[in-house]
């Protein structure tokens, strides 16, 4: 189990980091082509659209992987047809309303947007709403049944659908406006197509529809708090699109500049910082059907070892990526979205990767258990918390308020988290060992890079400098790292290589 769990690990993470390249240089393109102020209407309506998606599907495939699972171990695997038939039937139930509502009455939106610009892009975003949901369903369906693959290899159909369709479309946009708009055409024609080919490969494999069966109550009992949970992360992501802007007019900003700066922050420093989210979903992504089939058939020390190992990989993953991150924020900046001020942001914000990642870890954890209203309680803690900072604190640190406000809720999360978890399962010494030495490489790392970046950035440019630096962090990393094979029975390493 432990080989084919690194291998799933490798093989859906190669693909990920593919699809997040292509998303990458796609956030370029529209910074370059639409501007701060356009990422800044875009991200306004793709804010509300979001909510409606995550409505529609947000706890649906996490719910029906684990219900799959659980029929695949208990012997019942016939009832996962039924199942996705019932998370089907219940995707539509909330989609099709919303649909309605929208393009009925769209344009009397204004006062859920601080600028009615983006009441267009929202409308067209809303004709794949419905597929989207559907699509979301087949991917959980895929994902309970062990066909890791078949779900990550539609995702990166999906991003190469959505830039191609991107590019082709802002290139020849006239007007800032209009490119916004044929953004959010380029995302509902990528959910419909996305849509039919899960189907048909779903098709292809043998599936059928059949009916709900008595499957439409559990499904929905456990996913409706991961959807709340969702809902209200996609919610406060849309509080925050139209109040940040207004506490930093508040503040002092003008509007134009105002909504710009949220175009830097949610549109060029977040991508970002999500980077390391690309290995650990993948991780999460292949651990979760293992860890809910573990559960289900009591196998407790195995589980114990796999929650574990999740945790310390994902705190690695980010304390890997965090010296890059302060040492060459403001050159990285500079060359993919000349803004200066989004370099600096993203340099001095790297921090909130470690709260973050084993965030997205630990809920993926608890809900694989079917622990979904402990992180609906714990989410809802850390977004009331968020929402708070972007009250009060534009006026005293501007837009900065958005990282603080993202750092709080992060480590609201994880703390939570994993207090609920530890007190199930007793975490080892190594455990806080690693933690330790995860912490205190990034502080040493990003000491190490800012030095040498400051002894570079005034005789080398931009790239150079990436280049440069980068590289002597990477060759620190891999000396290290040489070290830790050669002492693998008695290194860190042993915690990831010991048998279950």
């Amino acid at each position: 189990m432990k080989k084919s769990i690194v291998q799933n690990v490798s093989s859906v993470t190669a693909l990920s980091v593919l699809k997040r390249a292509l998303g990458f240089l796609y956030r370029i393109l529209l910074s370059r082509t639409l501007g701060a102020e356009g990422v800044g209407l875009y991200q306004t309506a793709l804010s509300f659209y979001f909510v409606f998606v995550t409505l529609g599907s947000g706890g649906i495939p996490v719910t029906t992987s684990r219900l799959v699972c659980k029929h695949n171990a208990t012997g019942a695997k016939n009832s996962s047809q039924n199942t996705l038939s019932a998370a089907f039937l219940l995707g539509l139930l909330i989609t099709i309303p919303a649909c309605l509502f929208v393009f009925l009455f769209g344009d009397k939106l204004t006062v859920l947007f601080s600028d009615r610009r983006a009441i267009a892009p929202t409308k067209l975003l809303f004709i794949g709403l419905c597929f989207s949901s559907l699509y979301h369903s087949l991917h959980g369906f895929f994902w309970g049944n062990k066909q890791l693959l078949l779900p990550t290899v539609l995702e990166l159909v999906e991003e190469c659908v959505n830039v191609l369709l991107g590019v082709f479309l802002l290139t020849t946009a006239p007007s800032m406006e209009v490119g916004v708009c044929r953004a959010a055409l380029a995302v509902a024609i990528t959910d419909v197509s996305c849509f039919l080919i899960a189907f048909v490969c779903y098709l292809a494999k043998g599936g059928k529809l059949a009916a709900p069966n008595g499957q439409l109550k559990p499904l929905f009992s456990s996913a409706a708090p991961i959807t709340s949970m969702r809902a209200l992360n996609s919610l406060v992501n849309s509080a925050v699109a139209v109040l940040l802007p207004a506490m930093l007019v508040k503040a002092g900003e003008t509007y134009s500049s105002a909504t710009s700066l949220y175009g830097v922050v949610s549109g060029m420093v977040t991508p970002v910082l999500f980077i390391p989210s690309t290995v650990i979903g993948s991780l999460a992504f292949v651990l979760v059907p293992e860890l809910s089939e573990n559960y289900y058939k009591k196998n407790y020390k195995t589980l114990a070892q796999n929650i574990e190992r999740g945790l310390v990989a994902s705190l690695f993953i980010a304390c890997l990526v965090i010296p890059f991150l302060a040492a060459l924020g403001v050159p990285i900046g500079a060359i993919t979205f000349s803004s200066p001020l989004a370099g600096k942001i993203i340099a001095q914000s790297c921090p909130v990767l470690i709260p973050m990642s084993v965030s997205m870890i630990s809920s993926g954890i608890l809900n694989s258990m079917g622990f979904e209203r402990q992180t609906f309680l714990f989410s809802s803690i850390g977004e009331g918390c968020m929402l708070l900072c972007i009250l009060f604190l534009p006026k005293v640190i501007g837009v900065y308020a958005y990282i603080v406000a993202v750092g709080v809720n992060f480590t609201i999360c994880t703390v939570c988290s994993l207090a609920f978890l530890f007190k199930r399962y007793k975490p080892s010494k190594r455990f806080f060992s690693l933690v330790f030495v995860a912490i205190a490489s990034a502080i040493l790392l990003s000491a190490f890079g800012k030095a040498l970046y400051k002894a570079f950035e005034l005789t080398l440019n931009d790239f150079w400098c990436v280049f440069v630096v980068g590289g002597s962090i990477t060759a620190v990393l891999l000396v290290v790292l040489g070290i830790c094979l050669m002492l693998k029975k008695r290194g860190f390493l042993s915690f990831f290589l010991q048998k279950s």
